[in-house]
């Protein structure tokens, strides 16, 4: 007997967004949330960008957090992160943030490489590093092509590893620009282990950005290590992890600016493949803590659950171990530039945040409002921490977009906290197909 037909009311109800699946509401709010950022890269407020970042970091809380959301197929989820990763890599081949021909055609042959490989299943788990390695390539030439940029993070940490290893300079101590001495001197606002990770390769490979790269390499790796399940990796959680390499414009930009965020992704990513192994999982967490502030809560503080008490405790040790030694040098210079970036500057006029949009609808919420804004969004971020903790990859996936909504909530953002929050992001909804036992984590629906 014929199974009777739903009708067009049931076929309409499917398309509804609350009827959706998580994996689809991820994607879209992946993508929409991507789009959004490389419009300008976070900088500057437009309309368009507003608008996608905001209705992407929604869906990202709802496939993050919602309980009972459909599931999805197999062939479901092949299908639309296969989409995603494909529409990401072709929108950064075809608007690149640079004019490097050999970085667009790389992309495009990664795009290509994954489709191809699908047909042929011997070759399916390589796939994830042969595509990553033609992305990684690209980003290789595109660092190359962009020499020395004048971004103040990329020469804060070029000069800081210079004097400290070259001249045993106080990094915290004003640092000169030697291309450019009429501009004020540089303060290094970052913890110590910043200059630690990327130090290897600026005094080995001459440049700084080679760390970011290492990270990219280390991310997809670890977080494949964590995402595998019996019989491999399925093409829709291979998509995920790809996902973060070719944000449009954006996963490129670093290679200019010189933001050091992947090499934190890299780290955590590291942390989480080797848990089990306590001493090394809570050193990569500790370094991770003494490199940049916000570690700290994303993504240590989303993990908590999941690490045990050898592992914090190691954590916390390294980053003492690694701070102390450069506190103790100018303990008051130390603090000063450290504590910066948390004394609270009075709002950005430009940046892609709630406090920007605001004063363009003719709301000027002030310093005190944007202050507000800020601790709404660290309480949200624990509310998230607090519902996504059922599983890793939950957690996870709580992690980004949490990330998302307080960049968005804050008075200052820039495309690397948003590319940040969409790597945590991706990476955790990519942990829904784990075996116990096998990767790390089994999220289900």
């Amino acid at each position: 007997m014929a199974e009777p037909d739903p009708g067009p009311r049931a076929s309409a109800s499917a398309l509804l967004p609350w009827r959706w699946s998580r994996q689809r509401l991820a994607a879209l709010g992946l993508l929409l949330s991507a789009l959004g950022v490389a419009h300008r890269l976070a900088f500057v407020v437009t309309t368009e960008g507003a608008v996608l970042v905001v209705a992407g970091t929604v869906l990202m809380l709802v496939a993050a957090l919602a309980p009972g959301l459909a599931k999805a197929s197999e062939e479901e989820s092949n299908l639309t992160f296969t989409g995603l990763f494909l529409t990401l890599a072709l929108a950064t081949a075809l608007s690149p943030y640079s004019d490097d021909g050999t970085a667009t055609l790389l992309t495009a042959a990664a795009a290509i490489v994954f489709v191809v490989l699908e047909a042929v299943p011997p070759a399916r788990q390589a796939r994830l590093y042969m595509v990553a390695a033609l992305v990684l390539a690209a980003h290789g030439s595109l660092l190359m092509h962009l020499q020395f940029p004048k971004q103040d993070v990329f020469r804060f940490l070029t000069y800081g590893v210079d004097g400290l290893f070259h001249h045993g300079l106080n990094p915290y101590l004003p640092i000169p620009d030697p291309l450019s001495p009429d501009v004020n001197a540089y303060s290094f606002t970052y913890p110590p282990g910043a200059l630690l990770v990327v130090a290897p390769f600026r005094l080995l490979l001459g440049d700084v950005r080679w760390a970011f790269l290492a990270g990219e390499l280390v991310f997809v790796v670890a977080a494949a290590a964590t995402a595998r399940r019996r019989g491999g990796l399925a093409t829709w959680q291979q998509a995920l992890l790809l996902a973060p390499l070719v944000l449009p414009r954006t996963s490129q930009a670093f290679f200019d600016f010189g933001n050091h965020d992947w090499a934190l992704l890299g780290l955590a990513a590291a942390a989480v493949a080797v848990r089990r192994r306590w001493l090394w999982s809570g050193l990569l967490l500790g370094i991770g803590i003494a490199t940049k502030q916000y570690f700290a809560l994303f993504p240590l503080a989303f993990m908590l659950p999941w690490l045990s008490r050898g592992t914090l405790l190691t954590a916390v040790l390294t980053a003492a171990l690694v701070v102390t030694p450069f506190a103790a040098w100018d303990w008051g210079r130390f603090w000063h530039d450290l504590g910066e970036p948390l004394r609270w500057p009075p709002p950005n006029g430009d940046r892609l945040t709630l406090v920007t949009m605001t004063r363009q609808l003719g709301l000027d919420i002030g310093r005190a409002g944007a202050a507000l804004f800020a601790g709404v969004g660290l309480l949200l971020a624990v509310a998230s921490a607090w519902l996504g903790r059922a599983t890793l990859g939950r957690s996870l996936m709580a992690c980004g977009a949490s990330l998302a909504l307080f960049t968005l909530l804050s008075n200052y953002a820039a495309y690397n906290y948003y590319a940040y929050a969409l790597a945590f992001f991706a990476w955790g909804a990519a942990m829904s197909g784990a075996d116990s036992g096998v990767g790390v984590d089994s999220l289900g629906a």
